[in-house]
Protein backbone atom coordinates (compact mmCIF):
# COMPACT_ATOMS: atom_id res chain seq x y z
CA UNK A 1 0.00 0.00 0.00
CA UNK A 2 1.36 3.39 -1.01
CA UNK A 3 0.66 6.00 1.66
CA UNK A 4 1.76 9.03 -0.37
CA UNK A 5 1.11 10.58 -3.79
CA UNK A 6 3.66 10.03 -6.54
CA UNK A 7 3.94 13.82 -7.01
CA UNK A 8 3.14 16.05 -4.06
CA UNK A 9 3.59 19.75 -3.26
CA UNK A 10 2.16 22.33 -0.87
CA UNK A 11 4.00 25.42 -2.07
CA UNK A 12 3.12 28.68 -0.38
CA UNK A 13 4.02 30.63 -3.52
CA UNK A 14 0.75 31.48 -5.24
CA UNK A 15 2.62 32.20 -8.49
CA UNK A 16 3.85 28.61 -8.74
CA UNK A 17 2.77 26.39 -11.63
CA UNK A 18 3.12 22.68 -12.24
CA UNK A 19 3.11 21.44 -15.86
CA UNK A 20 3.12 17.76 -16.86
CA UNK A 21 3.49 16.75 -20.52
CA UNK A 22 3.62 13.44 -22.42
CA UNK A 23 3.62 11.05 -19.47
CA UNK A 24 2.11 7.67 -18.62
CA UNK A 25 1.47 7.17 -14.91
CA UNK A 26 0.51 3.59 -14.02
CA UNK A 27 -0.31 2.97 -10.38
CA UNK A 28 -0.44 -0.78 -11.08
CA UNK A 29 -3.46 -1.02 -8.82
CA UNK A 30 -1.48 0.00 -5.73
CA UNK A 31 -3.98 1.50 -3.30
CA UNK A 32 -2.93 4.75 -1.65
CA UNK A 33 -4.54 6.08 1.51
CA UNK A 34 -3.73 9.74 0.88
CA UNK A 35 -5.46 12.27 -1.38
CA UNK A 36 -4.33 12.22 -5.02
CA UNK A 37 -2.95 8.81 -5.94
CA UNK A 38 -0.68 10.26 -8.64
CA UNK A 39 -0.60 14.03 -8.00
CA UNK A 40 -1.48 15.99 -4.86
CA UNK A 41 -1.13 19.78 -5.03
CA UNK A 42 -2.13 22.62 -2.73
CA UNK A 43 -2.54 26.26 -3.70
CA UNK A 44 -1.22 26.78 -7.22
CA UNK A 45 -1.84 26.39 -10.95
CA UNK A 46 -1.62 23.00 -12.70
CA UNK A 47 -1.57 22.16 -16.43
CA UNK A 48 -1.67 18.63 -17.87
CA UNK A 49 -1.14 17.84 -21.55
CA UNK A 50 -1.08 14.31 -23.02
CA UNK A 51 -0.83 12.54 -19.67
CA UNK A 52 -2.29 9.06 -19.10
CA UNK A 53 -3.34 7.91 -15.63
CA UNK A 54 -3.99 4.18 -15.28
CA UNK A 55 -4.90 1.99 -12.29
CA UNK A 56 -4.58 4.74 -9.68
CA UNK A 57 -6.32 4.65 -6.29
CA UNK A 58 -6.49 7.25 -3.52
CA UNK A 59 -8.70 8.19 -0.60
CA UNK A 60 -9.87 11.36 -2.42
CA UNK A 61 -9.16 12.25 -6.06
CA UNK A 62 -7.99 8.94 -7.50
CA UNK A 63 -5.44 10.35 -9.95
CA UNK A 64 -5.26 14.09 -9.24
CA UNK A 65 -6.04 16.11 -6.10
CA UNK A 66 -5.81 19.93 -6.12
CA UNK A 67 -7.17 21.96 -3.22
CA UNK A 68 -6.99 25.74 -2.94
CA UNK A 69 -9.48 25.78 -0.07
CA UNK A 70 -6.79 26.34 2.52
CA UNK A 71 -5.80 29.64 0.89
CA UNK A 72 -9.39 30.75 0.33
CA UNK A 73 -8.91 34.13 2.01
CA UNK A 74 -6.23 35.15 -0.47
CA UNK A 75 -7.52 36.99 -3.54
CA UNK A 76 -4.14 36.44 -5.21
CA UNK A 77 -4.37 32.73 -4.53
CA UNK A 78 -7.80 32.57 -6.09
CA UNK A 79 -6.62 34.41 -9.20
CA UNK A 80 -4.13 31.57 -9.79
CA UNK A 81 -6.40 28.69 -8.81
CA UNK A 82 -6.57 27.07 -12.24
CA UNK A 83 -6.51 23.57 -13.63
CA UNK A 84 -6.08 22.92 -17.36
CA UNK A 85 -6.34 19.35 -18.68
CA UNK A 86 -5.80 18.64 -22.39
CA UNK A 87 -5.76 15.34 -24.31
CA UNK A 88 -5.44 13.23 -21.18
CA UNK A 89 -6.63 9.68 -20.56
CA UNK A 90 -7.90 8.30 -17.25
CA UNK A 91 -8.62 4.58 -16.85
CA UNK A 92 -9.52 2.65 -13.73
CA UNK A 93 -9.00 5.61 -11.40
CA UNK A 94 -10.72 5.39 -8.03
CA UNK A 95 -11.50 7.49 -4.97
CA UNK A 96 -12.18 5.24 -2.02
CA UNK A 97 -13.82 7.50 0.59
CA UNK A 98 -17.52 6.70 0.88
CA UNK A 99 -18.75 9.65 2.95
CA UNK A 100 -17.77 13.05 4.30
CA UNK A 101 -17.62 16.68 3.15
CA UNK A 102 -15.59 17.93 0.17
CA UNK A 103 -14.74 14.50 -1.14
CA UNK A 104 -15.09 12.84 -4.53
CA UNK A 105 -13.63 12.48 -7.99
CA UNK A 106 -12.57 9.03 -9.13
CA UNK A 107 -10.03 10.65 -11.47
CA UNK A 108 -9.87 14.36 -10.55
CA UNK A 109 -10.69 16.29 -7.37
CA UNK A 110 -10.32 20.05 -7.93
CA UNK A 111 -11.35 22.46 -5.20
CA UNK A 112 -10.58 25.76 -6.92
CA UNK A 113 -11.87 28.44 -9.24
CA UNK A 114 -11.19 27.78 -12.92
CA UNK A 115 -11.27 24.41 -14.68
CA UNK A 116 -10.67 23.93 -18.42
CA UNK A 117 -10.76 20.39 -19.81
CA UNK A 118 -10.48 19.51 -23.49
CA UNK A 119 -10.49 16.21 -25.44
CA UNK A 120 -10.08 13.93 -22.43
CA UNK A 121 -11.32 10.38 -21.85
CA UNK A 122 -12.46 8.81 -18.58
CA UNK A 123 -13.11 5.06 -18.52
CA UNK A 124 -14.08 2.78 -15.62
CA UNK A 125 -13.56 5.41 -12.92
CA UNK A 126 -15.28 5.32 -9.54
CA UNK A 127 -15.63 8.29 -7.23
CA UNK A 128 -16.79 6.61 -4.03
CA UNK A 129 -19.23 9.10 -2.48
CA UNK A 130 -19.53 11.44 -5.50
CA UNK A 131 -18.22 12.23 -9.00
CA UNK A 132 -17.18 9.03 -10.72
CA UNK A 133 -14.71 10.92 -12.93
CA UNK A 134 -14.36 14.64 -12.08
CA UNK A 135 -15.26 16.67 -8.99
CA UNK A 136 -14.99 20.49 -9.23
CA UNK A 137 -16.21 22.77 -6.49
CA UNK A 138 -15.44 26.28 -5.25
CA UNK A 139 -15.35 27.81 -1.78
CA UNK A 140 -17.47 30.76 -2.97
CA UNK A 141 -18.67 32.00 -6.35
CA UNK A 142 -15.88 34.54 -6.93
CA UNK A 143 -14.79 34.49 -10.60
CA UNK A 144 -15.32 30.76 -10.97
CA UNK A 145 -16.02 28.90 -14.17
CA UNK A 146 -15.83 25.45 -15.71
CA UNK A 147 -15.34 24.76 -19.42
CA UNK A 148 -15.36 21.16 -20.67
CA UNK A 149 -15.37 20.19 -24.36
CA UNK A 150 -14.85 17.08 -26.47
CA UNK A 151 -14.61 14.70 -23.50
CA UNK A 152 -15.90 11.15 -23.06
CA UNK A 153 -17.09 9.57 -19.82
CA UNK A 154 -17.71 5.83 -20.04
CA UNK A 155 -18.67 3.30 -17.36
CA UNK A 156 -18.04 5.72 -14.51
CA UNK A 157 -19.92 5.60 -11.22
CA UNK A 158 -20.31 7.04 -7.71
CA UNK A 159 -23.04 7.34 -5.11
CA UNK A 160 -23.86 10.75 -6.65
CA UNK A 161 -22.85 12.05 -10.12
CA UNK A 162 -21.73 9.03 -12.09
CA UNK A 163 -19.50 11.09 -14.39
CA UNK A 164 -19.24 14.75 -13.38
CA UNK A 165 -20.00 16.74 -10.24
CA UNK A 166 -19.56 20.45 -11.03
CA UNK A 167 -20.12 23.60 -9.01
CA UNK A 168 -19.00 27.01 -10.22
CA UNK A 169 -20.64 30.27 -11.20
CA UNK A 170 -20.57 29.55 -14.94
CA UNK A 171 -20.46 26.04 -16.45
CA UNK A 172 -20.12 25.33 -20.17
CA UNK A 173 -20.06 21.73 -21.41
CA UNK A 174 -19.99 20.97 -25.14
CA UNK A 175 -19.53 18.00 -27.48
CA UNK A 176 -19.19 15.52 -24.62
CA UNK A 177 -20.41 11.93 -24.38
CA UNK A 178 -21.65 10.14 -21.26
CA UNK A 179 -22.11 6.39 -21.64
CA UNK A 180 -23.18 3.84 -19.02
CA UNK A 181 -22.57 6.24 -16.14
CA UNK A 182 -24.45 5.57 -12.90
CA UNK A 183 -25.25 7.45 -9.70
CA UNK A 184 -25.90 4.49 -7.45
CA UNK A 185 -27.65 6.33 -4.59
CA UNK A 186 -28.28 10.00 -5.40
CA UNK A 187 -28.66 12.45 -8.31
CA UNK A 188 -27.15 12.82 -11.77
CA UNK A 189 -26.37 9.52 -13.49
CA UNK A 190 -24.08 11.12 -16.06
CA UNK A 191 -23.64 14.62 -14.71
CA UNK A 192 -24.74 16.49 -11.60
CA UNK A 193 -24.47 20.30 -11.62
CA UNK A 194 -24.87 20.96 -7.92
CA UNK A 195 -24.47 24.74 -8.06
CA UNK A 196 -23.83 26.51 -4.79
CA UNK A 197 -23.90 29.95 -3.29
CA UNK A 198 -20.86 30.24 -1.03
CA UNK A 199 -21.54 28.03 1.98
CA UNK A 200 -25.07 27.06 0.91
CA UNK A 201 -24.75 24.04 -1.41
CA UNK A 202 -27.39 23.64 -4.08
CA UNK A 203 -28.83 27.17 -3.98
CA UNK A 204 -27.28 28.19 -7.30
CA UNK A 205 -27.66 31.97 -6.94
CA UNK A 206 -26.74 33.71 -10.24
CA UNK A 207 -25.27 30.46 -11.56
CA UNK A 208 -25.62 29.42 -15.20
CA UNK A 209 -25.00 26.19 -17.05
CA UNK A 210 -25.05 25.54 -20.80
CA UNK A 211 -24.86 22.10 -22.44
CA UNK A 212 -24.35 21.98 -26.20
CA UNK A 213 -24.26 18.90 -28.46
CA UNK A 214 -23.79 16.45 -25.61
CA UNK A 215 -25.05 12.87 -25.62
CA UNK A 216 -26.19 10.76 -22.67
CA UNK A 217 -26.53 7.05 -23.37
CA UNK A 218 -27.68 4.38 -20.90
CA UNK A 219 -27.11 6.57 -17.85
CA UNK A 220 -29.00 6.06 -14.57
CA UNK A 221 -29.73 7.72 -11.24
CA UNK A 222 -30.67 4.85 -8.97
CA UNK A 223 -32.36 4.73 -5.57
CA UNK A 224 -35.28 6.97 -6.56
CA UNK A 225 -33.30 10.09 -7.44
CA UNK A 226 -33.24 12.91 -10.04
CA UNK A 227 -31.69 13.10 -13.51
CA UNK A 228 -30.76 9.83 -15.18
CA UNK A 229 -28.58 11.68 -17.67
CA UNK A 230 -28.19 15.13 -16.14
CA UNK A 231 -29.42 17.11 -13.14
CA UNK A 232 -29.06 20.85 -12.50
CA UNK A 233 -29.75 23.16 -9.55
CA UNK A 234 -28.59 26.33 -11.36
CA UNK A 235 -30.66 29.49 -11.71
CA UNK A 236 -30.35 29.31 -15.50
CA UNK A 237 -30.01 26.04 -17.41
CA UNK A 238 -29.76 25.83 -21.21
CA UNK A 239 -29.55 22.69 -23.37
CA UNK A 240 -28.89 22.88 -27.12
CA UNK A 241 -28.73 19.93 -29.51
CA UNK A 242 -28.33 17.28 -26.80
CA UNK A 243 -29.50 13.67 -27.04
CA UNK A 244 -30.69 11.38 -24.25
CA UNK A 245 -31.07 7.66 -24.98
CA UNK A 246 -32.11 4.88 -22.58
CA UNK A 247 -31.61 7.05 -19.50
CA UNK A 248 -33.48 6.29 -16.27
CA UNK A 249 -34.30 7.88 -12.90
CA UNK A 250 -37.20 8.11 -10.50
CA UNK A 251 -37.72 11.72 -11.65
CA UNK A 252 -36.41 13.16 -14.91
CA UNK A 253 -35.19 10.11 -16.83
CA UNK A 254 -33.34 12.28 -19.36
CA UNK A 255 -32.63 15.32 -17.23
CA UNK A 256 -34.02 17.12 -14.21
CA UNK A 257 -33.89 20.71 -13.02
CA UNK A 258 -34.60 20.50 -9.31
CA UNK A 259 -34.07 23.53 -7.13
CA UNK A 260 -36.32 26.12 -5.51
CA UNK A 261 -33.95 28.77 -6.93
CA UNK A 262 -34.19 27.58 -10.55
CA UNK A 263 -35.57 30.49 -12.59
CA UNK A 264 -35.35 29.48 -16.23
CA UNK A 265 -34.67 26.42 -18.34
CA UNK A 266 -34.26 26.57 -22.10
CA UNK A 267 -34.24 23.50 -24.34
CA UNK A 268 -33.48 23.76 -28.07
CA UNK A 269 -33.27 20.91 -30.59
CA UNK A 270 -32.82 18.12 -28.03
CA UNK A 271 -34.03 14.55 -28.51
CA UNK A 272 -35.15 11.94 -25.99
CA UNK A 273 -35.41 8.28 -26.93
CA UNK A 274 -36.51 5.46 -24.64
CA UNK A 275 -35.91 7.49 -21.48
CA UNK A 276 -38.04 6.62 -18.48
CA UNK A 277 -38.92 7.61 -14.93
CA UNK A 278 -40.88 5.93 -12.17
CA UNK A 279 -42.37 9.18 -10.93
CA UNK A 280 -42.43 12.12 -13.36
CA UNK A 281 -40.70 13.35 -16.50
CA UNK A 282 -39.55 10.39 -18.56
CA UNK A 283 -37.57 12.82 -20.72
CA UNK A 284 -37.63 16.11 -18.80
CA UNK A 285 -38.51 17.10 -15.26
CA UNK A 286 -38.28 20.85 -14.66
CA UNK A 287 -39.87 22.29 -11.54
CA UNK A 288 -40.35 25.16 -10.88
CA UNK A 289 -38.69 26.56 -14.01
CA UNK A 290 -40.40 27.52 -17.27
CA UNK A 291 -39.19 25.46 -20.22
CA UNK A 292 -39.18 27.75 -23.18
CA UNK A 293 -41.18 25.67 -25.65
CA UNK A 294 -43.13 28.88 -26.16
CA UNK A 295 -40.09 30.43 -27.84
CA UNK A 296 -40.66 28.14 -30.81
CA UNK A 297 -44.20 29.46 -31.14
CA UNK A 298 -42.95 33.04 -30.86
CA UNK A 299 -40.48 32.54 -33.72
CA UNK A 300 -43.09 30.78 -35.89
CA UNK A 301 -45.64 33.58 -35.40
CA UNK A 302 -42.97 36.18 -36.12
CA UNK A 303 -42.47 34.55 -39.52
CA UNK A 304 -46.08 35.49 -40.30
CA UNK A 305 -45.72 39.03 -38.99
CA UNK A 306 -47.50 38.27 -35.73
CA UNK A 307 -45.77 39.58 -32.61
CA UNK A 308 -46.14 37.36 -29.54
CA UNK A 309 -44.79 38.20 -26.08
CA UNK A 310 -44.53 35.19 -23.72
CA UNK A 311 -45.63 35.88 -20.14
CA UNK A 312 -44.26 33.63 -17.39
CA UNK A 313 -46.22 33.43 -14.14
CA UNK A 314 -46.16 31.26 -11.00
CA UNK A 315 -48.24 28.13 -11.57
CA UNK A 316 -51.24 29.26 -9.50
CA UNK A 317 -51.36 32.67 -11.22
CA UNK A 318 -50.98 31.03 -14.62
CA UNK A 319 -53.93 28.72 -14.01
CA UNK A 320 -56.08 31.57 -12.72
CA UNK A 321 -55.23 33.73 -15.76
CA UNK A 322 -56.27 30.84 -18.01
CA UNK A 323 -59.61 30.42 -16.24
CA UNK A 324 -60.17 34.18 -16.31
CA UNK A 325 -59.41 34.24 -20.07
CA UNK A 326 -56.56 36.72 -19.59
CA UNK A 327 -54.49 35.61 -22.55
CA UNK A 328 -54.30 35.77 -26.33
CA UNK A 329 -52.61 32.39 -26.80
CA UNK A 330 -52.14 29.66 -24.19
CA UNK A 331 -50.24 26.37 -24.42
CA UNK A 332 -51.40 23.76 -21.93
CA UNK A 333 -50.54 20.14 -21.25
CA UNK A 334 -52.17 17.58 -18.97
CA UNK A 335 -52.05 13.85 -18.36
CA UNK A 336 -54.85 11.62 -19.61
CA UNK A 337 -55.87 8.72 -17.36
CA UNK A 338 -55.66 5.14 -18.59
CA UNK A 339 -59.42 5.05 -19.21
CA UNK A 340 -59.08 7.98 -21.66
CA UNK A 341 -61.59 10.11 -19.77
CA UNK A 342 -61.49 13.54 -21.43
CA UNK A 343 -64.50 15.04 -19.65
CA UNK A 344 -62.38 17.20 -17.38
CA UNK A 345 -60.87 19.12 -20.31
CA UNK A 346 -63.56 19.16 -23.02
CA UNK A 347 -66.80 18.51 -21.12
CA UNK A 348 -69.08 21.51 -20.46
CA UNK A 349 -68.52 21.16 -16.68
CA UNK A 350 -64.92 19.99 -16.97
CA UNK A 351 -62.69 21.41 -14.20
CA UNK A 352 -59.93 22.27 -16.71
CA UNK A 353 -62.28 23.50 -19.43
CA UNK A 354 -61.12 27.06 -18.85
CA UNK A 355 -61.79 28.07 -22.46
CA UNK A 356 -65.52 27.50 -21.91
CA UNK A 357 -66.10 24.98 -24.69
CA UNK A 358 -69.63 23.57 -24.61
CA UNK A 359 -71.17 21.15 -27.10
CA UNK A 360 -74.14 18.92 -26.37
CA UNK A 361 -72.98 16.25 -28.82
CA UNK A 362 -69.53 16.14 -27.20
CA UNK A 363 -71.03 15.81 -23.71
CA UNK A 364 -73.21 12.91 -24.90
CA UNK A 365 -70.21 11.08 -26.37
CA UNK A 366 -68.19 11.64 -23.19
CA UNK A 367 -70.98 10.10 -21.13
CA UNK A 368 -71.21 7.09 -23.46
CA UNK A 369 -67.41 6.55 -23.29
CA UNK A 370 -67.52 6.65 -19.48
CA UNK A 371 -70.39 4.13 -19.38
CA UNK A 372 -68.92 1.68 -21.92
CA UNK A 373 -67.74 -1.57 -20.33
CA UNK A 374 -66.66 -3.33 -23.51
CA UNK A 375 -63.20 -2.33 -24.75
CA UNK A 376 -64.12 -2.52 -28.44
CA UNK A 377 -67.20 -0.37 -27.86
CA UNK A 378 -65.19 2.19 -25.87
CA UNK A 379 -62.52 2.36 -28.60
CA UNK A 380 -65.17 2.93 -31.28
CA UNK A 381 -66.74 5.71 -29.20
CA UNK A 382 -63.32 7.30 -28.66
CA UNK A 383 -62.93 7.35 -32.44
CA UNK A 384 -66.27 9.17 -32.71
CA UNK A 385 -65.15 11.56 -29.98
CA UNK A 386 -61.90 12.26 -31.77
CA UNK A 387 -63.74 13.14 -34.96
CA UNK A 388 -66.14 15.29 -32.97
CA UNK A 389 -63.56 17.57 -31.38
CA UNK A 390 -61.40 17.40 -34.52
CA UNK A 391 -64.22 19.08 -36.42
CA UNK A 392 -65.74 21.32 -33.77
CA UNK A 393 -63.08 22.52 -31.33
CA UNK A 394 -62.35 26.26 -31.57
CA UNK A 395 -58.68 25.64 -30.65
CA UNK A 396 -55.96 23.17 -31.68
CA UNK A 397 -55.96 20.07 -29.46
CA UNK A 398 -52.79 17.98 -29.21
CA UNK A 399 -53.93 14.69 -27.71
CA UNK A 400 -51.59 11.75 -27.86
CA UNK A 401 -51.37 8.20 -26.58
CA UNK A 402 -48.10 6.28 -27.00
CA UNK A 403 -46.85 7.29 -30.47
CA UNK A 404 -50.16 8.60 -31.88
CA UNK A 405 -50.95 12.28 -32.29
CA UNK A 406 -54.35 13.71 -33.26
CA UNK A 407 -54.31 17.28 -34.46
CA UNK A 408 -56.40 19.85 -36.27
CA UNK A 409 -55.99 20.37 -40.02
CA UNK A 410 -55.32 24.05 -39.38
CA UNK A 411 -51.86 22.98 -38.22
CA UNK A 412 -49.39 22.76 -41.10
CA UNK A 413 -46.45 20.32 -41.33
CA UNK A 414 -46.82 16.71 -40.31
CA UNK A 415 -46.11 15.94 -36.66
CA UNK A 416 -43.82 12.93 -36.60
CA UNK A 417 -43.43 11.41 -33.15
CA UNK A 418 -41.09 8.50 -32.46
CA UNK A 419 -41.80 8.31 -28.74
CA UNK A 420 -44.19 9.76 -26.20
CA UNK A 421 -41.48 12.11 -24.91
CA UNK A 422 -40.68 13.43 -28.39
CA UNK A 423 -44.10 14.91 -29.06
CA UNK A 424 -42.71 18.45 -29.32
CA UNK A 425 -39.46 17.46 -31.06
CA UNK A 426 -40.22 19.36 -34.29
CA UNK A 427 -42.45 22.08 -32.85
CA UNK A 428 -40.17 24.69 -34.44
CA UNK A 429 -41.56 23.62 -37.87
CA UNK A 430 -45.24 23.96 -36.95
CA UNK A 431 -47.30 26.84 -38.25
CA UNK A 432 -50.93 27.88 -38.67
CA UNK A 433 -52.94 28.30 -41.85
Amino acid sequence: ENTNSMISSASGDVNSKLTLNNLIIDGKSVRGNSAGGAVSILYFEVALDHVDFVNVYASNGGALYIDDHFNSNSAQSRANSRLTVTDCYFSNCNSTLQSGSRIGGGAIHFYGDQLTMTDCTFVNCNGGDQAGAVFHRVEGNYNSWTTISGCTFANCSAKAAGGLELDSKTITVSDCTFEHCVATERNGGGFNAYMTNSANPGTGTNCTITLTNCSFNDCQANNNQYGGGFRSTANYTTLKGCTFTNCQAKTGGGFAISSSNALKGEVYGCTFERCSSANAGGGIHAVPVELIIGDYIVSTMAGYGISVIPVAKPEDEYKQAAFDNIYDFVLCETKISSDNNLEFIIGTEGKLNFYGYSNEGTDTLLARVAAAENTDVRNALLGDLQRDFYNNMPHIPLYFSTSKVFYNTNLLNEISVGTLNGVYSNINTWSLK
